[in-house]
């Protein structure tokens, strides 16, 4: 039997065009397989390298922010206040509303009884108010030149009158709050104190309200501050101790953690990241509290990558000349 050696050599040549047509369809999938394979793996290195990164303890971003320097406490108002009291008995009725501000010369109240009728008028510019704690007296400017009393012992108890009441001979009938005097006495937390100097400008918080005030003394010994308050909201006229927040002028810039600080030859400066490599920056501190400090310098904005600690920290990324 004779073999067809043309037709054997055409059969031959088709199945090896076949064999190398699915041989590089098989290696261009296979290379295909293997180039997603590698962009996953560098994908994935990348993210776990950003998760390193962003996770170095060592590491910290410079923030832009403002920086504040305060203490919570419990504050005591001390107003200029008189007090005006019934001579006798009788019905009562107001002729201005609590917490009122007046002139001198206005109709304040009417007394009536044991066949009298008697009008109050304010002896000079203030607030009224028609509610006392006892503590008028005890409690004012003068006494705060030689303050000696308990902070904390100061308790009265509020009581007031209401329109078309009876009141009793001696009780009180309203008060004239002087609304250019206030004083707040705040007993600072002892590692506070030596923070604030007489005569420096401070904000107060208290009731959504915020006033500027100035320290106008300072009991050492007590942990005590008398502070001055440039104005005398209406709202406090029946009030006397409050939850206060004392604040000093807040520093706002680039803000940094008081451990990146660190001096290199009587320098002060922070170590920049470039490229992995620390670089000493010399700074210009502006103020801080201790935990957070606020600093100025040329190349150091938001954003940019501190050392954290470098007087812990700076060894590990300094190397030998040999590379090691």
């Amino acid at each position: 039997m004779m073999r067809d050696f043309k037709n054997n050599k055409s059969i031959n040549a088709s199945r090896y065009r076949q064999k190398i047509f699915f041989s590089t369809r098989n290696f261009m999938v296979k290379g295909q397989k293997v180039l997603l394979s590698i962009v996953f793996l560098v994908m994935l290195l990348s993210f776990f390298l950003f998760l390193f990164r962003s996770g170095k303890s060592d590491i910290v971003v410079a923030q832009y922010g403002r920086l504040t320097d305060d203490f919570e406490a419990k504050g005591l108002f001390i107003k200029s206040e008189d007090v005006v009291y019934a001579p006798y008995a009788g019905e009562i009725t107001m002729l201005v509303s609590d917490g009122e501000k007046v002139p001198v010369g206005k109709p304040v109240l009417k007394l009536v009884g044991l066949g009298r009728e008697k009008i109050y008028y304010s002896s000079n510019t203030g607030v009224i108010g028609f509610q006392v704690d006892g503590l008028e007296k005890t409690l004012n400017p003068v006494m705060l030149e030689e303050f000696q009393q308990n902070y904390r012992d100061f308790r009265g108890k509020l009581t007031g009158t209401k329109d078309q009441s009876r009141v009793n001979a001696g009780r009180p009938l309203f008060k004239i709050v002087d609304n250019f005097v206030l004083y707040l006495l705040v007993e600072a937390p002892a590692d506070q104190v030596f923070r604030y100097n007489k005569g420096e400008k401070i904000w107060a918080t208290f009731d959504e309200i915020t006033i500027i005030g100035w320290v106008r003394q300072i009991i050492d010994h007590r942990n005590l501050f008398v502070i001055q308050l440039e104005r005398f909201p209406v709202e406090i006229i029946n009030k006397r101790w409050v939850d206060v927040t004392i604040m000093t002028d807040a520093e706002t810039g680039v803000y940094v953690p008081h451990s990146a600080l660190i001096e290199e030859d009587n320098i002060l400066g922070v170590y920049k990241m470039v490229d992995d490599t620390p670089r000493f920056v010399s700074v210009d501190w502006i103020g801080g509290d201790g935990i957070n400090e606020v600093i100025y310098a040329k190349g150091i904005d938001r954003g940019i990558e501190i050392l954290a600690n470098p007087a812990k920290d700076l060894s590990k990324y300094l190397k030998t000349e040999d590379g090691q």
